[in-house]
């Protein structure tokens, strides 16, 4: 399997792919590699190697293997490790790491990036998890400082200005940096404040209201005259009428189809308010 297009992020980088042989080389971006094998079936979760930045490493040419790798900005280090340490100077523990929770991280990103739509949002949360992991299990602090406050919970005027946005940016929706700056929390807060207020993070917050608006487009269309399922799916951000379909069954136990038909039986009067 080639190596696939780097995809940016706004505190990160990612890669996916198989590794090709690369010299002794270091770079100033702390980065997680995770190694799956290709030549046999699959056990258990990716191994984990952790470079530190500025660490000398090398890669082995590994045609029967593929990896994935996140290299993560420094600021974000230095940022979470801030929040959770109380000071921005750490120093991560390079090597192989026997963790169950970050080999888990990689394996979830190795199976998104499997996907054709490759939700961003997803990814972009997901790089924030990693540093907090990074920072709380493979770092040593180098200098002193007080404990973070615990995060506060987001008041309904954020909320609302939040949920403005998401809704703003269906097709194209807000980096979790963008979503914690309508906020004014930094991107690490975020998630704990959200989910305080509403019970999901970002990403799960998004897809909430995609399904919220799916659900409301779906209610005030008459029967026989919906639009199709697939610029539905288009307009509400989904990359496909089967991942919006996927989606909304996880949410709902229904399809959009079948959700449709049943509101044609019932003849529900139009602008009902969607069920949550």
């Amino acid at each position: 399997m080639p190596a696939c297009q780097p995809l940016t992020l706004p505190h990160a980088t990612l890669h996916a792919g198989t590794p090709a042989a690369h010299p002794a080389h270091q770079h100033v971006e702390p980065q997680v590699t995770w190694r799956l094998r290709l030549d046999g079936p699959r056990r258990g979760l990716p191994r984990a190697w952790i470079v530190p930045s500025g660490m000398a490493h090398a890669v082995a040419a590994r045609p029967a293997g593929r990896s994935v790798v996140v290299q993560l900005a420094p600021t974000l280090i230095e940022l979470t490790a801030d929040q959770l340490l109380g000071t921005p100077a750490v120093e991560l523990v390079g090597g192989a790491v026997r963790d169950p929770a970050l080999r888990y991280l990689g394996a979830t990103i190795a199976a998104e990036f499997e996907l054709a739509w490759r939700d961003t949002l997803l990814l972009d949360a997901l790089t924030y998890v990693v540093a907090g992991q990074l920072v709380r299990r493979h770092a040593r602090a180098l200098g002193r400082g007080t404990s973070a406050p615990a995060p506060r919970r987001l008041n309904a005027a954020q909320l609302a200005r939040l949920r403005g946005l998401v809704i703003e940016r269906f097709e194209q929706p807000p980096t979790v940096a963008e979503m914690a700056a309508v906020v004014g929390l930094s991107p690490h807060r975020l998630g704990p404040a959200l989910k305080a207020a509403t019970g999901v993070g970002p990403h799960g917050y998004v897809t909430r209201l995609r399904v919220e608006r799916a659900r409301e487009l779906l209610r005030t269309v008459a029967p026989g005259a919906g639009q199709p399922l697939s610029e539905m799916a288009l307009l509400l951000g989904f990359c496909s009428q089967s991942h919006f379909t996927a989606v909304f069954h996880r949410h709902t136990g229904t399809t959009p189809a079948a959700y449709r038909a049943q509101l044609a039986r019932r003849r529900l009067p139009v602008g009902t308010p969607p069920e949550w």
